[in-house]
C-alpha cells in the first residue's frame, strides 16, 4: 500500500515539474479556453431566451445567472493567467505561475459547469414535465445521449 502511495505521488510530482516546464504555453492555452467559455455563454444567453419563451420564469431559476457566473469565471480565469504572467516575467517564478494556472484551470472548468447546466435545460424541463404527467419511462441524461454513447452505455433500437 506504501508503495502504491509514493508511485502516486512520483507521478503527481512529475506532473507538476512537467507544469512548471510548460507554464508559459499553458497559460496561453488558458487565454483561449477563456475566450471560448466567452463564446459559448454567447450560446447560453441564446438559449435561455428560447427557454423563457417555453417555460415559466420559476421553473428557470436555477440556470438564470449561469450564463452571467460564466462570463465572471472566465474574467477571473484572465485576471489568474495575468497573474501567472507577472509570476513568470518579474522572477520567473514559475512554481507561482503554476497555482495561478490551476486556479484559471478550476475557474474555467467550473464556468463550463454553469454553461453545461443551461444547454441540459430544456431536456431537464421536458423530464420533469413527463414525471409530473405520470411517466415513469423518462429520464433526464447529464449530459445528453452523446455523453450517453460515449460512455459505452447501453443503446436499444426501437423499430415503429
Amino acid at each position: 500500500r506504501v508503495d502504491e502511495l509514493l508511485d502516486g505521488d512520483a507521478e503527481e510530482f512529475a506532473r507538476l515539474r512537467d507544469l512548471r516546464t510548460r507554464a508559459p504555453q499553458l497559460l496561453e492555452a488558458l487565454v483561449l479556453r477563456a475566450g471560448e467559455v466567452e463564446h459559448e455563454s454567447v450560446a447560453a444567453y441564446d438559449e435561455l431566451a428560447r427557454l423563457r419563451a417555453d417555460h415559466p420564469a420559476d421553473g428557470l431559476v436555477t440556470v438564470a445567472d449561469n450564463p452571467d457566473r460564466a462570463r465572471e469565471l472566465a474574467t477571473a480565469a484572465r485576471r489568474l493567467v495575468d497573474e501567472g504572467r507577472a509570476h513568470l516575467a518579474d522572477r520567473d517564478d514559475r512554481a507561482a505561475a503554476v497555482v495561478a494556472a490551476r486556479g484559471a484551470e478550476a475557474a474555467l472548468h467550473q464556468a463550463r459547469a454553469e454553461l453545461r447546466e443551461v444547454a441540459e435545460a430544456r431536456s431537464a424541463l421536458a423530464t420533469a414535465a413527463l414525471q409530473d404527467m405520470g411517466r415513469e419511462d423518462v429520464a433526464h441524461l447529464e449530459g445528453g445521449f452523446s455523453a450517453w454513447s460515449k460512455a459505452g452505455r447501453p443503446i436499444q433500437q426501437v423499430d415503429g
